[in-house]
C-alpha cells in the first residue's frame, strides 16, 4: 500500500511538472530576458526594411525618450516571423515610421506576442503604425498569432490594427484601429478602420478582458468589444 502512495505521489509530481513547464513554453511567462535575442534600434535599421524573427524568442529594447517620457525605438524595419517565436513588447515603445505593416506574421508562423508592463493601459509597451498611411496595417498574420497584451495602434483613415487571415488568439491588450474620431476638431471628416478585420477563412478567438476599439467609438472599458471594431466575413468564437 506505501509503495503504491509512493507511486501514486511520483506520477502527480511528474504531471504537474509536465503542465508548469507547458504553461511557460511560450515565453509569456517569465522574468528576465537571460538567453532571448534583443531587439534594438540599430539592430533593425542594419536590416533594412525587414527583420525576420526565425524560431526563439526575442524582445524590445529601446532608448528612453524624455519628449514622450518612454522608452522607444522609432525606424521603418518590419518584423518578419517565419517560425515559431515568442516576442516580448518588454517595456519599449516602437513607433514605426515605414510603409508596410509593423509586424508580419507569414503562413505556417507562430507569434505569441507579451510584455514585462504592469501598466493595464499599457502605455509603455506600444506599436505605433504609421499614421499617415491611409489603410495601413499594424499586424498582418497569415499564420497563428496570440496577443496576451500590449497597445497596437494606428490613426489614419481606413487602417487596420490587426488583419487577421489566419489564427488569431486574443486573450489582453488594447487593439485598436483608425483615427480617434470620424470628424476631429477641425471639421474634417475621416473614414473609419478597423481594431480587427478578418479576412475569408479567418479565424478569431477571444478570451480574458482584451480591448477592441473601431473608429466611432470614443471610450471603451477594458474588456468591451464594440460591434463596429471587428470586421468580419466569417463567425468568431467567443
Amino acid at each position: 500500500m506505501k509503495r503504491r502512495l509512493l507511486s501514486f505521489a511520483f506520477s502527480l509530481f511528474l504531471c504537474l511538472g509536465f503542465f508548469s513547464v507547458t504553461a511557460q513554453a511560450d515565453g509569456t511567462d517569465h522574468t528576465d530576458h537571460t538567453g532571448w535575442t534583443e531587439l534594438t534600434a540599430e539592430i533593425l535599421a542594419a536590416s533594412g526594411d525587414s527583420y525576420e524573427l526565425t524560431d526563439g524568442s526575442y524582445y524590445l529594447s529601446g532608448t528612453w525618450d524624455e519628449g514622450y517620457s518612454q522608452t522607444r525605438i522609432s525606424g521603418s524595419t518590419t518584423l518578419t516571423v517565419t517560425g515559431n517565436v515568442t516576442l516580448c513588447l518588454s517595456t519599449t515603445t516602437y513607433w514605426y515610421e515605414g510603409t508596410g505593416p509593423v509586424i508580419r506574421v507569414e503562413k505556417g508562423a507562430d507569434l505569441t506576442i507579451c510584455t514585462c508592463s504592469e501598466d493595464e493601459y499599457y502605455s509603455d509597451c506600444q506599436i505605433y503604425g504609421n499614421s499617415t498611411l491611409q489603410g495601413g496595417h499594424v499586424i498582418d498574420n497569415y499564420g497563428t498569432l496570440t496577443i496576451t497584451g500590449g497597445y497596437f495602434t494606428i490613426g489614419s483613415d481606413e487602417s487596420i490594427a490587426v488583419y487577421n487571415a489566419g489564427t488569431l488568439n486574443v486573450t489582453g491588450g488594447i487593439i485598436s484601429g483608425g483615427p480617434s474620431a470620424t470628424i476631429d476638431w477641425f471639421g474634417n471628416t475621416h473614414k473609419p478602420g478597423y481594431g480587427i478585420y478578418n479576412e475569408d477563412g479567418g479565424e478569431i478567438s477571444l478570451a480574458g478582458s482584451p480591448s477592441i476599439i473601431g473608429t466611432s467609438i470614443s471610450t471603451s472599458e477594458t474588456g468591451s468589444i464594440p460591434a463596429n471594431a471587428i470586421s468580419t466575413a466569417d463567425p468568431i468564437s467567443p
